[in-house]
């Protein structure tokens, strides 16, 4: 098991600080250096069970960006981490995937096996297509922005599985190229494998 909700984050590994550094500006959630912390610490402690990573990134944010403003983009951004919360646990793990910017989210998910896992992230990436945000334009014009999709690798570890975090993220970033290359607004799966098949493993894809 991880730590208790109320333990996270974790110090920083690199100055043993927290307090502002440990939270995401836009969206309130956890800085990549304090979730990093934390999720080793989740596998560390339980390195052989069933936790869930989801790597999610925002379709076309740049097209936001660049049309209506940057801070139009963040408004997305922080509407996508409000979804992703309400579709997900407290003590569940979230980031943004960059150390304090990006259209990238890590979602880890511990002791949960990777069938719900797929199932958590299609919640989400139903959730984002009902979002309607608001945002203010450079133009100081007022802009409700609708059709918010996301893009999806889901990956997972297994009682015959021992993998950090980083061997977890790859795999999880292999599922999302596949995904996007698959056509984005998508789901794609890096199965949980047994030693036998960790020499064949494939990508499979994920019903929309």
């Amino acid at each position: 098991m991880g730590p208790a909700p109320g333990d996270w984050p974790l110090p920083c590994p690199r100055c043993g600080g927290g307090g502002p550094w440990s939270r995401d500006h836009v969206t309130g959630l956890w800085t990549r250096p304090a979730w990093d912390a934390s999720a080793w610490n989740v596998l560390a402690e339980d390195p052989t069970g069933n936790h869930t990573l989801l790597l999610l990134d925002v379709d076309r944010l740049k097209d936001v960006n660049d049309s209506y403003g940057h801070q139009a983009g963040d408004a997305v951004i922080s509407a996508v981490a409000d979804s992703i919360a309400a579709q997900t646990r407290e003590h569940d793990l979230v980031t943004r995937y960059g150390a304090f910017a990006g259209d990238e989210f890590l979602v880890l998910l511990p002791n949960t096996a990777i069938d719900t896992g797929v199932r958590t992230g299609q919640r989400i990436l139903a959730r984002l297509k009902t979002l309607t945000v608001t945002v203010y334009t450079v133009t100081d014009e007022i802009v409700e922005l609708t059709g918010i999709s996301a893009t999806a690798g889901v990956t997972g570890t297994g009682p015959a599985d021992v993998y950090d975090l980083n061997s977890l993220i790859r795999r999880a970033d292999a599922a999302l190229l596949t995904a996007k290359r698959n056509g984005r607004d998508q789901l794609a799966v890096r199965p949980v494998m047994t030693p036998s098949e960790a020499g064949g493993e494939e990508l499979y894809h994920q019903s929309r």
